[in-house]
């Protein structure tokens, strides 16, 4: 149980900070999962060789039953686990279309651009990167709107990305090819400056992608 639990506890290490102050010590946390997971496999894979094998998806499970046992329904562990559970949904993304860095100095008004890869959107309200970071509480609740976007950059390699709500609004409106300047207009955006510099931004992260013609 314990060779089984190890490894997703370093991969969600972000969550136990604010989760295992609920318990009266870790071993009681490590308890309930012990107990959790053998209930959990023996209903849905009865006859697993190893009673407390688990996936990530296992652990934000037993994780998001607990917070609900606890009556935790809002807050920075709710908005991580939201998180950690977007990056799992991402494994089922489409890849990019195109994978390397563009050449994008030359984006002007008329280039016409189209989404690269698959991608997921989601909003928080607190400042994941601050979460991460294991930044104060207080410094991490986000002053303006954030959406985290989760994304490939190949076909076996996710990224994630915090955006505020020009680049959301920009990203969401590349339904298919448009041009740059058309994009800006439809997004509200008064100067395509500053469009130009984010789609340019968004092509080198590999989310957008110069559309040939």
């Amino acid at each position: 149980a314990s060779e089984e639990v190890s490894a997703r506890v370093s991969m969600l290490r972000a969550l136990w900070p604010h989760l295992l102050p609920h318990y009266e010590s870790p071993l009681d946390f490590y308890q309930r999962w012990v107990d959790w997971i053998e209930a959990y496999n023996d209903q849905r894979r009865p006859g697993v060789f190893f009673r407390h094998q688990a996936e990530a998806d296992d652990m934000l499970e037993f994780v998001t039953q607990e917070m609900a046992r606890l009556g935790i329904e809002s807050g920075a562990l709710f908005d991580l686990v939201r998180y950690e559970k977007l990056k799992l949904d991402g494994r089922y993304l489409p890849g990019p279309k195109n994978v390397g860095v563009p050449m994008v100095e030359e984006f002007g008004p008329d280039t016409l651009v189209e989404q690269n890869t698959g991608l997921l959107v989601s909003e928080f309200d607190y400042d994941i990167q601050a979460l991460l970071a294991r930044e104060p509480i207080a410094a991490a609740q986000a002053e303006d709107r954030r959406w985290i976007i989760v994304y490939k950059t190949a076909d076996d390699q996710l990224s994630t990305l915090q955006v505020g709500e020009r680049t959301r609004r920009l990203l969401e409106r590349v339904k298919g090819p448009v041009r740059v300047s058309s994009l800006a207009e439809s997004a509200g955006e008064p100067e395509l400056e500053g469009s130009l510099l984010a789609v340019q931004a968004l092509a080198r992260l590999g989310l957008l992608r110069e559309v040939q013609v």
